[in-house]
């Protein structure tokens, strides 16, 4: 199984020599977001500074904005729905707060503001993790950056 192959593998530093598996076989490295494919650690990392890779972060960069910008419109558009329905039953609180993560002026209590969906989908968006290297990214980009890299392409062995 090709699968089996493939954990099998050492986790082997950049190099053309130590990028050979256990079996004697190159491990087969695909780039998450342009799909180009190496055979050694070495050419992957040249990959990673190409102009397809460049290309292809860019147009990831392009969606995440459009992604955010929708959230954005659709937890604005929730917020003052909310608004409404609480200054018509006259508990509207007269304090506005602002919410970094959202970019948000809401008038609700700040616990149910960060209980809320859309706050939640926002944070998970703007903050992604890793679940295979177990680490926390302060961006989408940054983790797609990080989904490409060598260290976690490594850690997929």
């Amino acid at each position: 199984n090709e699968e089996d192959n493939e954990e099998e593998t050492e986790k082997a530093e950049a190099g053309d020599s130590e990028s050979a598996r256990k079996d004697g076989k190159r491990p087969k490295l695909q780039c998450p977001h342009c799909s180009h494919r190496s055979t050694t650690f070495k050419e992957y990392s040249l990959h990673l500074y190409s102009g397809r890779h460049n290309t292809a972060m860019r147009r990831i960069a392009a969606r995440h904005k459009t992604t955010l910008a929708r959230m954005r419109v659709v937890q604005r558009q929730e917020q003052r729905r909310l608004e409404a329905r609480d200054a018509a039953r006259g508990t509207l609180p007269s304090r506005t707060m602002f919410c970094q993560i959202c970019k948000l002026n809401y008038r609700s209590m700040k616990a149910v503001h960060h209980l809320s969906d859309s706050h939640r989908q926002m944070k998970k968006f703007l903050t992604p993790f890793c679940r295979i290297c177990k680490v926390q990214f302060r961006s989408p980009m940054l983790y797609e950056t990080h989904t490409a890299s060598l260290d976690h392409i490594k850690a997929l062995f």
